[in-house]
């Protein structure tokens, strides 16, 4: 029985296990049936299950990474959908206003959070941080002055207050900072609120290392990783060459299946992660041959002061990609037990630094540790040759 006869039938936790099933395979021709589950199933979890999973579902169409862009009609059965349910019987219906991503959606994302119902509120902050934070309102001019009129509204709530204050540090609305001032003078949430947008607002260095999300804001990242970019001075790095940074957003959004908010560049519809601590060092080993130059001076300067073996190995190995020999070589030497692959990257160096003698040394040292499979081990026995 597949998921769509799975969603009618039997238990609860059936019911909403194939609810999650459509949210990560479904497509558009499933969401009439979800949409039908989100009004009508006597089940509240699978109300909301159904309801999420219809929000994914229109999520995957808006454009943004290579995603298909939804048509007029499929974006006029959003707004008829999201209108025929109340939102206080199910406040997850509004994600299906944060897809439809137009004027339209916005207005009644805005009307809502001054809804006098708390539960509505929150549905409608959450719908509308993710119409906000997807790669494809990055262009969207009308959504931020919308929030500005939304914030001066005399009665909006204080919940929705702090929801909207954060929202502006999270997209990066410098142009909304003179804004911030309704929340810090509100106090509480509100203020915190504030000083977080402020903070986020001062802070937008675009400086790093970038890995693709492979999709859009809050859906699910493929298994693999995606393409990965460093930028320095403004100036993307790739392995294919350089190119000036251009037109881009800088936020601060979730990722699905993590704890807490990250670092987001968006630009020309794709979405990017910061990489650090543990990710930034596995990044440096797995994609050390593609390092060099600025880009690889810049990783290695953020690695100093990090403890850890695997921090100073990944330090010492993009120092010598920056071209730094001598102090590639100094770092190096310090590491405490290295592996076989340490003394294959110092014998590189030392050859490098034109001391072929510790060259071959530190490469027959290299061939008596690593394993026989070793896919440095033919390009270490030519070094030995040749010192």
């Amino acid at each position: 029985m597949d998921a769509r006869d799975r969603l009618t039938t039997g238990q609860v936790k059936d019911r909403a296990a194939a609810a999650r099933e459509l949210a990560e395979r479904g497509d558009w021709s499933d969401m009439e049936l979800l949409v039908r589950a989100a009004t009508t199933e006597k089940s509240p979890s699978v109300r909301l299950y159904a309801a999420a999973a219809a929000a994914d579902i229109a999520a995957a169409h808006r454009g943004a990474s290579g995603q298909r862009k939804m048509t007029r009609k499929q974006r006029d059965e959003l707004h008829t959908w999201a209108g025929s349910i109340d939102p206080v019987d199910n406040p997850s219906i509004l994600g299906l206003l944060s897809a439809a991503g137009d004027k339209r959606a916005v207005d009644r994302l805005c009307r809502a959070l001054r809804d006098p119902r708390s539960g509505v509120r929150a549905g409608a902050a959450i719908a509308l941080r993710r119409l906000a934070l997807s790669a494809a309102a990055a262009d969207d001019r009308y959504l931020p002055g919308a929030i500005r009129k939304l914030l001066a509204h005399p009665k909006l709530p204080v919940d929705a207050i702090a929801d909207v204050t954060r929202l502006i540090g999270e997209c990066g609305w410098i142009d909304l900072r003179d804004a911030l001032g309704r929340a810090a003078s509100t106090g509480g949430a509100a203020a915190e609120a504030a000083t977080e947008a402020r903070q986020r607002l001062s802070d937008r260095d675009p400086s790093g290392v970038w890995l693709s999300s492979g999709t859009d804001v809050l859906l699910p990242e493929p298994a693999e990783p995606g393409p990965w970019m460093i930028v320095v001075d403004m100036t993307i790095h790739r392995p294919d060459g350089q190119a000036p940074l251009g037109d881009h957003r800088l936020l601060r959004a979730p990722r699905v299946a993590k704890e807490g908010s990250f670092d987001t560049l968006q630009i020309d519809g794709e979405t990017f992660y910061r990489l650090a601590g543990g990710e930034l060092t596995a990044f440096v080993e797995a994609a050390q041959t593609d390092l060099a130059g600025d880009a690889a001076a810049w990783i290695a300067s953020q690695l100093e002061g990090e403890e850890g073996p695997a921090a100073e190995r990944a330090r010492a190995l993009a120092t010598w990609r920056s071209g730094d020999l001598e102090a590639a070589d100094a770092l190096l030497s310090s590491l405490s037990k290295p592996k076989a692959d340490v003394l294959w990257w110092r014998a590189q160096v030392l050859h490098g630094l034109g001391r072929p003698d510790e060259a071959k040394a530190m490469a027959a040292r290299f061939l008596k540790k690593a394993p026989k499979k070793s896919p440095f081990r033919a390009d270490a026995e030519a070094l030995v040759a040749r010192a």
